[in-house]
């Protein structure tokens, strides 16, 4: 039983961050975006060459399973599965005109590191294709700007409120 109470007042304690002060500057430190990258993604050599010619400068990513089975079946006979890179927790495919990629990983580290990989494979433009749960009436919407809440971004480009 006194057990039980030391966890439980330590758990409360962990709990009361009211008190809570921390110095740390990450993610949103101000000039993050200058210091050098500790993952490299960059396909050289052999595997690099192999695939320059044949993917598409531009790529569709999904989310969400219903559209990427849409894609998957429109073009079932035209689509080669994409064995280059590391790009785990995805399913990705192309065709003559573009690469589309579901991907099941959650989150801005996850969808960066695929970006990142796609980038390094020659893939130039994007449209990523996703929900947002928050809204409340259903519909399409095209994002303009968004409040920089997440820690990723601040690896790219210089430090502002908005991305």
């Amino acid at each position: 039983m006194r057990r039980l109470m030391k966890c439980k007042k330590a758990f409360n304690r962990f709990l009361d961050l009211s008190s809570y002060k921390s110095n740390m500057t990450y993610p949103n430190f101000k000039n993050k975006h200058l210091e050098e990258a500790l993952i490299f993604p960059d396909h050289t050599g052999e595997e690099k060459r192999k695939f320059q010619d044949k993917i598409p400068k531009r790529c569709i990513i999904t989310y969400q399973d219903e559209a990427f089975s849409f894609l998957l079946k429109k073009y079932k006979n035209k689509a080669k599965k994409l064995k280059a890179g590391t790009l785990w927790g995805c399913k990705p495919y192309y065709t003559k005109d573009f690469v589309f990629v579901f991907m099941s990983g959650v989150g801005a580290p996850h969808a960066t590191l695929v970006f990142e990989e796609l980038v390094a494979l020659g893939i130039e433009e994007f449209l990523n294709i996703g929900i947002a749960g928050g809204l409340n009436k259903p519909g399409f919407y095209v994002c303009e700007k968004a409040i920089r809440d997440e820690g990723t971004s601040h690896h790219y480009i210089p430090h502002s409120k908005y991305s």
